[in-house]
């Protein structure tokens, strides 16, 4: 009895250090999106272009300052470019999304 309980034990131990590991490989995954994007858009070349586009500056301001509570009509400006900024930050919106979803893992 005391050494079936015992390889019980040890079958959940190894259970729980297999879901730690990936846990622990996801946020290092995580982390380096994260850099990778940060270092993209620190960097001129390789930040999207609209986002140094000076006919969109004052949109994109208000986009930050009012963010969540965007007022659509002073986007007129960025209605043109829509599907491009779509396609540029995808990966980051993905990225975030995914990192929201790491913050509840289930164990």
């Amino acid at each position: 009895m005391q050494r079936n309980m015992s390889r019980q034990m040890n079958h959940n131990e190894r259970k729980i250090a297999e879901k730690l590991i990936i846990l622990n490989d996801r946020g290092v995954g995580m982390l380096t999106r994260i850099y990778n994007i940060k270092k993209a858009c620190g960097d001129a070349k390789s930040k999207p272009g609209f986002l140094s586009d000076k006919n969109l500056e004052s949109s994109i301001k208000n986009i930050v300052r009012r963010f969540p509570n965007v007022d659509v009509k002073s986007l007129t400006p960025i209605q043109n470019l829509r599907n491009e900024i779509i396609k540029s930050l995808s990966l980051y919106y993905y990225t975030f999304v995914d990192l929201l979803d790491f913050q509840r893992p289930c164990l």
